[in-house]
């Protein structure tokens, strides 16, 4: 049977010791399937033990098959270098969602990070347990890499867990050498940094960390030095009170994180399934109505300029000019096999199949601190997000500075090449007569036409969408079409235009004190439609108070119930009683966002106004939302 061979297309990940490309699988019949390709760097490619370190990962990989687990479709030979041929997640890492939710003055919801911890803690135990086909002998994974950046979440609202190159299992091909430690310190567990025997429970606890940061929007054992790191992990310290990080967080969830964040291990929850079954009780019976349809389309809304740039880059890299061949068969160490199908995990590259969004100074676009000792003459320097899975001791952390030459990336990723080579490739070669083209011609053509259909796209036929103009009093409101919420439920100013498929649509138009309005419309690909303006009633018998937000000193900028209100104060506004207010808010002078809840009982504010004192940070002192009688 022929195998399939595989074309490079774009490199989307570079560390110390291996690199990611998207790439191509290509077979017979014009058989083409986008991956996701892990190489080993062509000067490590006779580093003994990392190879053996790259087949441990395949020999682990080809045993998992998962749904919440990337993965592996072969190992082999690509371009001259070892490769991880993986599964391509488009979408983002959690890392990189994370940060893009920083930049973008937002934060994830309760639901999806409980969402997507429990996908990770399904996928987790699924590894721990894993067991022989034969044998039926238990393979003792565990992951020990449990981190944002390993956490892939694709745009259709899947969660998958990468990077098992460093993972513990019973059969490995190779062995930690005893006070070796593997990882990340800031997300390892108490008992990792203490190079003790490890189950899952510290994957349990790894993961409880990740969820921890995901409600807080901030990094929990991160210290200023790796030593700081190990120490915060050790002693467990957490210094925040999550409720108080995000007042969406109640005592009942906070308790299901600290369990999972014990240091003693038998005070923990003593499986990743028993940590997922918590997780979604919770929120099944909080938030019923939740899909993973609503973290895709979140993923979809922060990320869109960066999943335009992916579909550019996969486009490219299928259009690509290839023949299809057998790729050679790589020798893989006894009892490992080759990987045809199935099974799943890469090392920290992995996680990177997903391009990283550049550096800034957010608290989570920081790198972890640097890694303790790597082999080959590289220190701490020289890892990157692909090179974590390199051993680390916790002794001898002074190394000497690393080669300049294998450390500094030239822009055309041949930084590996020596003056030699480069001088032979850059040898004078004939001139070739160039053939006359009319490309000019049919790219003006092309220009000519696309100006015409932008003029015209209403009359025309490839506008497969309807157009709707919709306007409503209230002029803020929340929008569910066909049952699901319009940009998960955050709340719309009218006038606005949707543009959706040829069809029937059920609209629901709502505002809290406002009687719902639903309305059915249908259109054909390209009409516009322009419905009436709606005009929401008054509910009866649900009086709003009458508040009026104000602060100390200059203009604060306030967002009230998610853009239900928004503006500088002071802000009159109507709000419902006898529920809870987020009030997120910041100065102009300081670009940092806070949040507070607050609440009114007042059943009646038609006799008076209700004054809401907002207070930004002082000092020590926290952000705070006062009523004042």
């Amino acid at each position: 049977m022929a195998r399939n061979s595989y074309v490079l297309g774009k490199r989307i990940a570079r560390g110390g010791m291996a690199e990611i490309y998207l790439g191509k699988a290509v077979g017979e019949a014009a058989f083409q399937k986008i991956v996701a390709i892990k190489r080993i760097l062509p000067h490590y490619a006779s580093d003994k033990e990392f190879i053996e370190m790259f087949r441990d990962e395949a020999h682990i990989c080809k045993r998992l098959q998962h749904n919440n687990i990337v993965a592996v479709y072969d190992f082999t030979e690509v371009d001259g270098s070892y490769a991880l041929v993986m599964e391509h997640v488009d979408g983002a890492d959690l890392r990189s969602l994370l940060s893009a939710c920083e930049t973008a003055k937002t934060r994830l919801s309760v639901p999806m990070a409980l969402f997507i911890s429990a996908c990770s803690a399904r996928a987790l135990h699924y590894s721990h347990t894993k067991t022989d086909e034969i044998t039926n002998q238990a393979l003792g994974i565990v992951h020990r890499d449990v981190s944002p950046q390993n956490i892939l979440i694709s745009y259709e609202g899947d969660v998958k867990i990468t990077d098992f190159g460093i993972a513990s299992a019973e059969n490995k091909l190779t062995e930690t050498r005893p006070g070796v430690v593997k990882g990340k310190y800031s997300y390892m567990s108490p008992e990792q940094v203490g190079a003790k025997p490890l189950d899952g429970r510290s994957d349990v606890f790894s993961l409880a960390i990740v969820l921890w940061e995901s409600l807080a929007m901030k990094r929990l054992f991160a210290g200023m030095t790796e030593v700081e790191s190990i120490r915060k992990v050790q002693n467990c310290e957490i210094p925040y009170d999550l409720c108080e990080l995000n007042p969406e967080v109640d005592a009942e969830l906070k308790g299901l994180v600290m369990r999972g964040l014990s240091k003693d291990r038998k005070q923990r929850y003593q499986t990743a399934a028993a940590f997922e079954k918590d997780l979604l009780r919770y929120l099944h019976s909080r938030y019923s109505d939740f899909t993973s349809r609503e973290l895709g389309n979140f993923l979809k809304r922060i990320l869109a300029k960066k999943r335009d740039r992916t579909q550019d880059d996969i486009k490219e890299t299928l259009a690509q000019e290839s023949t299809p061949v057998a790729a050679p068969t790589m020798p893989v160490a006894s009892g490992s096999g080759l990987l045809m199908g199935g099974g799943s995990g890469t090392n920290r590259a992995g996680s990177s199949q997903i391009a990283q969004a550049s550096q800034t100074n957010n608290e989570y676009m920081r790198e972890d601190m640097p890694q303790a000792s790597v082999p080959k003459g590289l220190d701490a320097r020289g890892i990157s997000s692909i090179n974590d899975d390199v051993p680390i001791s916790l002794t001898g952390l002074n190394r000497k500075a690393p080669p300049r030459s294998l450390v500094t990336e030239s822009p055309y990723g041949d930084n590996y090449t020596n003056t030699r080579t480069r001088a032979r490739n850059n040898a004078a070669r004939p001139i070739r007569r160039q053939k006359k083209t009319m490309l000019p011609w049919f790219v003006l053509a092309l220009s000519g036409l696309g100006a015409v259909g932008y003029l015209y796209k209403d009359q025309l036929v490839f506008d497969k969408k309807m157009h709707i103009e919709l306007r409503s009093f209230p002029e803020v409101v929340s929008l569910k079409i066909n049952g699901v919420k319009v940009e998960d439920g955050v709340y719309q100013k009218m006038p606005m235009n949707l543009h959706l498929l040829p069809g029937v649509y059920d609209l629901e138009v709502s505002r809290p004190g406002y009687q719902k309005e639903l309305i059915r419309f249908q259109g054909q690909a390209g009409e516009t439609l322009k419905p009436e303006k709606l005009f929401l009633k008054r509910a009866p018998h649900i009086p709003l108070n009458q508040v009026k937000i104000i602060s100390k000193g200059a203009k604060i900028v306030v967002d009230v119930d998610g853009n239900l209100f928004k503006g500088e104060t002071p802000l009159n506004v109507e709000l419902q009683p006898n529920v809870s207010h987020i009030v997120i808010f910041h100065t102009p002078e300081d670009n940092s966002i806070y949040k507070c809840s607050f609440r009114v009982d007042r059943p009646d504010a038609a006799t008076n106004v209700i004054t809401l004192m907002v207070t930004p940070p002082i000092g020590t002192a926290k952000p705070r939302c006062e009523i004042k009688n």
